[in-house]
């Protein structure tokens, strides 16, 4: 099982995030290669998620409950919803603010955490990637609602992802897991952190 931050957490702002605990906690192996914080506070943000992979680096998820019959429209920026015409920013596009955030907080903490390549020279060393997990909707209904126009479906998890008889939970050495992270969020430079490289990471305060 994975690693988590906080570990054996039992509250939760929604019932999709404690769906996700559940699932990366269970997924995610083996749990000393990886970690798995719930809400960290980024420089004033708070994302649902974030994975560390040595191999792939941060993965910062946005989760959401949605159904698809609530979503009236979408477009790069906003989500317009049903009923009322709601809107709500493009939930991509929040994640990608998170990344930002982090990237600017990992910059601050100096040398240690820069790449000491000469053709990455001056870059951060850890690949800081987004994506999406839909609880509430199938990969199929997504397919199906022209979503995928603004909403790429390879950085997204759905809700039969999610299920105990999923093909990830049936994988009980998290290979099959691994590679699918890798494939959706392949880093965009070498990576392979070590232990060392991980403690030197910023300290990420919780939700209170």
């Amino acid at each position: 099982m994975a690693a988590m931050i906080p570990s054996d957490n039992t509250l939760f702002a929604t019932p999709g995030e404690a769906r996700v605990y559940a699932f990366l906690r269970d997924v995610f192996k083996p749990d000393q290669e990886g970690l798995v914080w719930y809400s960290p506070y980024i420089e004033g943000r708070e994302p649902d998620f974030m994975l560390f992979d040595p191999n792939l680096g941060l993965i910062v998820f946005e989760v959401k409950d949605w159904v698809v019959s609530q979503i009236k429209a979408a477009d790069a920026h906003w989500i317009t919803f049903a009923g009322g015409g709601e809107r709500k920013t493009n939930p991509l596009k929040q994640a990608r603010q998170y990344t930002f955030a982090l990237m600017k907080l990992f910059r601050l903490r100096g040398r240690e955490l820069l790449s000491a390549d000469p053709f990455y020279q001056g870059q951060l060393k850890v690949p800081i990637q987004a994506g999406l997990i839909f609880t509430n909707i199938l990969r199929e209904e997504f397919r199906a609602s022209g979503l995928k126009a603004v909403l790429p479906e390879g950085l997204i998890f759905f809700s039969d992802d999610l299920h105990p008889s999923s093909r990830f939970h049936l994988d009980h050495s998290g290979r099959l897991f691994r590679q699918t992270l890798s494939t959706m969020f392949p880093p965009p430079f070498p990576c392979a952190l070590d232990r060392r490289d991980r403690e030197t990471f910023p300290p990420l305060s919780l939700r209170q």
